[in-house]
C-alpha cells in the first residue's frame, strides 16, 4: 500500500475515473541482458617469469517496468499496461596486466604484481 497519488503513476491514461486513494497491488519486472567477452594473453620466456594481459568488455541492457495487478475501487482495463517503463544501459571496459616472478629456483613462492584499469562511461 502506498500514499502516492494515482495520477503520479500515469493511471489517468487508462482510467476514466481518478481515485484519490486506493489499495494497489503492483508487479515490478526486470528483463535483463548481459553480453560481453573476456580475453587474455600469456607470455613466459622462462620458467621463472610470466607476463599476462587481459581485456574484458560488457554491455548491460535492462528493461524495468511495472503493471497494476489490482486496484481497490477500480476496474483495470488493460492488465498489460505499464505504469512505468524504463531502460537501463551500462557498458564497461577493463584491462589488467599481471607479472609473476619466481624468486628462487625450485621454490613454491613467487612475487606477483598486478595493475587493473576499469572504466564505466556515464550518460547524463
Amino acid at each position: 500500500m502506498t500514499d502516492s497519488p494515482i495520477m503520479v503513476w500515469k493511471m489517468s491514461e487508462i482510467w476514466t475515473t481518478i481515485l484519490e486513494r486506493s489499495n494497489i497491488v503492483r508487479r515490478r519486472w526486470l528483463d535483463n541482458d548481459l553480453i560481453g567477452g573476456v580475453t587474455d594473453l600469456h607470455y613466459s620466456p622462462s620458467k621463472k617469469y610470466t607476463l599476462q594481459w587481459g581485456l574484458a568488455a560488457n554491455t548491460y541492457i535492462g528493461e524495468h517496468f511495472g503493471n497494476i495487478v489490482f486496484a481497490e475501487g477500480a476496474v483495470i482495463p488493460d492488465p498489460a499496461y505499464r505504469y512505468y517503463d524504463n531502460t537501463g544501459h551500462k557498458t564497461d571496459l577493463s584491462s589488467y596486466i599481471r607479472q609473476e616472478f619466481q624468486a628462487f629456483e625450485g621454490s613454491d613462492y613467487s612475487l606477483t604484481f598486478s595493475i587493473v584499469l576499469s572504466t564505466i562511461p556515464l550518460k547524463a
